[in-house]
């Protein structure tokens, strides 16, 4: 069994090459903020579902880089 690691408030690309690097199999949906829209916003994974077939569903977000 693979140890799926937490990505969560990570960048979507650093988040993708680990799960990656882990062998994980994930699925991506893209959210829009609830408010008005990001300007040079990050990609960053906002939430992190596990699934029992051992792939992850992954919630992302642009979100203000500070």
């Amino acid at each position: 069994m693979v140890k799926i690691p937490d990505v969560l408030g990570m960048k979507m690309p650093a988040a993708a090459s680990l799960l990656e690097a882990a062998g994980v199999s994930y699925t991506t949906e893209f959210l829009r903020p609830l408010r008005r829209p990001v300007e040079n916003g990050v990609p960053r994974v906002v939430k992190q579902i596990e699934k029992p077939d051992g792939t992850v569903h992954l919630s992302v977000c642009d979100v203000q880089d500070i």
